[in-house]
């Protein structure tokens, strides 16, 4: 991550390094980089290189300096080998009534490997609510980068904002779409929005990528284990491609239909082919009769496997939606189940349903658990 600390445009000979060459080049990496100039104390920077430049220092050996200086002073928000803290457990980074898959998981050998092998990624279509783990204070705020599925040592180009805690560990939130709404040195609580879900930097699906770490020393950080809340004193840690439960109870209860057919919540129901069907979804009132709220402004769907399936406001299912963003799922994966969850709000409380549907052949396969 460090930046360009000589002009990159051209290398200068050696008469021609001075403090306005270095100024220009480090400032076009932080353009680069879309790191702001108080991350790296920009003024403060400047100020030793000019006073290494007053007392004759090598100019080549001023630039190798500042060009592993500047990762360290991007980390310098956290304490280096701050004490062990004790087991905390965090809320999920978004709505937890919504069962996101986690597409990636601890110790994998795709990209969370030693540095980062706690590091979990929830695979979410872009534009998802990305919300505060714990509080702590935003440190650091990447924002502006629009591509995906770089070239894996352009993994810098994604935006992400991190997180300090009381603790010293801290929180990344990665992948981010552009228009990041908090600024560094914002304090920020438990289930604050932090950004949306996006798809850029090294990502080959939209998914979130959330990691927290300490500082060893300078620019070395490491991931540290995190388990999550769900009524539990040790609470959980969600496994790839497995479908979890960390919801509040529900109040209000549910009946879904699929074209007529009843549907039990979070049973697979293996079906015959990919026609489209029509959801009908009930309340069950205190009296025992059922009110239609199919199409009820309380009544949200929430298509937990994008890549295999689409949900309308209408209670409309459509399999095998269009779009190439998740042409990276394997063919198995999107083509074996579809997942999805209907919420309703009321006045009197919430109910949830989760939908399993799977196509014929597949049903022993997905073990009513694994998409």
């Amino acid at each position: 991550m460090a930046l360009c600390a000589a002009d990159p445009a051209r290398p200068p000979a050696r008469g021609e390094w001075s403090l306005e060459h270095f100024e220009r080049g480090i400032r076009s990496g932080l353009e680069k980089l879309h790191w702001s100039a108080a991350s790296i104390d920009l003024d403060g920077l400047l100020a030793e290189i000019d006073r290494r430049l007053r007392a004759g220092e090598d100019p080549e050996a001023i630039d190798a300096w500042v060009r592993a200086e500047t990762p360290s002073r991007w980390y310098a928000f956290a304490p280096e080998h701050p004490p062990k803290a004790k087991q905390r457990l965090y809320r999920l980074p978004f709505d937890r009534r919504a069962h996101w898959i986690v597409s990636q998981g601890v110790a994998t050998e795709n990209s969370h490997g030693p540095g980062n092998e706690f590091a979990i990624d929830f695979a979410m279509p872009e534009g998802t609510r990305v919300l505060v783990a714990r509080t702590g204070t935003v440190v650091r705020v990447v924002d502006g980068f629009t591509e995906c599925c770089l070239p894996r040592e352009r993994a810098v180009e994604a935006n992400q904002v991190v997180v300090l805690h009381p603790d010293g560990s801290f929180a990344s939130y990665v992948h981010l779409r552009p228009g990041i709404p908090v600024r560094e040195g914002q304090r920020v609580k438990a289930g604050d929005l932090v950004g949306l879900s996006g798809s850029t930097g090294f990502s080959q699906i939209p998914h979130l990528h959330f990691e927290v770490s300490v500082r060893d020393e300078g620019a070395k950080v490491r991931s540290v284990p995190v388990r999550f809340r769900n009524g539990q004193p040790g609470g959980y840690l969600p496994s790839a491609w497995t479908l979890y439960e960390n919801r509040p109870r529900g109040k209000v209860a549910l009946r879904v239909y699929a074209d007529g057919r009843p549907l039990v919540s979070g049973q697979p129901v293996e079906l015959a082919s990919r026609a489209p069907l029509q959801l009908r979804v009930e309340r069950i009132a205190a009296a025992g009769g059922a009110i239609d709220v199919t199409r009820d402004p309380g009544t949200s769907y929430v298509a937990l496997t994008p890549w295999s399936v689409g949900i309308d406001r209408e209670g409309r299912v459509a399999f095998d939606p269009p779009g190439d963003a998740w042409k990276q799922i394997p063919e198995p994966i999107r083509r074996r189940v579809a997942i999805a969850t209907v919420l309703f709000r009321g006045d009197d409380g919430e109910g949830y349903f989760d939908l399993q549907l799977v196509f014929a052949g597949a049903a022993k396969a997905a073990g009513g658990r694994t998409p």
